[in-house]
């Protein structure tokens, strides 16, 4: 029976239900048993971060997994392991990429800001980062960031082999008449891009109706064009698929991503996506069941919704074949045990 410590920047949000995520797909094998330590407040050199048990830090591991910017704390923790594993995915690959110079019209400073750290911080997942015995990594891009900062072993995972089996059911029939029905998951955040949402849908040729989960209140919106707004309150993961499964197309529109459990839900229920070219969109999303536009491209976005109107009657079919893909793909991919698994017998 091996042994993990997995350290998250949080106790909530989306990094929170990958480390869980992660670690219940360890467990099902019956080889692990895992510890999630998670702290509640920003990461700071000055700061030993009041979250992280005492009991999490009293025993020994044979593996420790640092989640994003908690790779902060790798210094303070080497002594409990020999095999220390950075695991990237979410928001950081914005702030590799802002620092590399990848998104020039970002300055750093805002860009670090957006993911919520700090430049201090920054130095500090540099520095764990040189403690980690190799990389775990969600999409090409992020692979590619990260190769960039280490010479350490950088494993890379698609979008999709992380969570598996979490939407269940179908949607209903997309050719009914009326608006087409488009679907954003994940609130109010400058990442998410929500103004970008807004100004696109004004300019759009086609009455569509939008709704968005995960807004602090909840309102209804007519503009001019006729296009609708609608935003919910956060849901539960279980009732956020039973709102996608009463819409027509999924929509994406975020600056950048590292992962989205959102979308792998949406092609798991069957749904056609409308989304931009951000990491890991292609391992999910192809001509088959649905259009990548460039980041932050208003044309191409109103040219996609009106060419997912015009092709109404093929939606479902689409969204279909988007999820055998999938189904497909799972079938031979390499999955998160397995690379862990893979490197402790690496190390021994």
């Amino acid at each position: 029976m091996f042994s993990a410590l997995m350290v998250t920047p949080a106790k909530q949000g989306g990094v929170y239900e990958v480390a869980v995520a992660v670690a219940q797909r360890l467990e099902r094998t019956g080889r692990w048993r895992v510890t999630i330590a998670g702290q509640a407040e920003r990461l700071s050199d000055r700061l030993w971060p009041r979250g992280l048990e005492a009991t999490s830090l009293a025993s020994a591991y044979d593996a420790v997994v640092y989640h994003g910017r908690s790779l902060a704390l790798a210094p303070r923790l080497r002594h409990l392991s020999r095999v220390h594993v950075a695991y990237w995915h979410g928001t950081e690959v914005g702030m590799l990429r802002a620092i590399f110079g990848a998104l020039p019209h970002l300055r750093v400073d805002d860009a670090l800001k957006a993911v919520g750290i700090t430049t201090v911080d920054w130095l500090g997942v540099r520095r764990g980062l040189a403690c980690c015995s190799a990389s775990i990594v969600v999409g090409a891009d992020v692979a590619r960031e990260v190769r960039r900062l280490t010479s350490a072993p950088v494993l890379e995972l698609p979008n999709y082999a992380l969570v598996e089996g979490g939407a269940q059911g179908r949607c209903s029939d997309r050719s009914n008449p009326g608006a087409l029905k488009l679907v954003v998951v994940g609130g109010i955040g400058w990442r998410k891009g929500v103004r970008f949402l807004s100004k696109a849908l004004n300019r759009a040729r086609d009455r569509v109706d939008v709704t968005i989960v995960g807004y602090p209140d909840e309102s209804q919106k007519r503009l001019a064009n006729g296009c609708t707004i609608t935003t919910l309150r956060w849901v539960p993961e279980e009732h956020v698929t039973e709102v996608l499964q009463t819409q027509d197309v999924f929509v994406m529109c975020s600056i950048y991503e590292g992962m989205s459990l959102s979308l792998i839900r949406a092609v798991e229920l069957g749904m056609p996506c409308i989304v931009p070219g951000v990491n890991g969109v292609r391992d999910l999303i192809g001509p088959e069941n649905g259009w990548i536009y460039r980041v932050g491209d208003v044309d191409g976005f109103v040219n996609a919704v009106a060419t997912a109107n015009r092709r109404r009657t093929e939606l479902t079919a689409m969204g279909a074949a988007g999820r055998e893909e999938l189904l497909r793909k799972r079938a031979v991919a390499p999955t998160v045990e397995h690379v862990v698994e893979a490197l402790m017998s690496r190390a021994q």
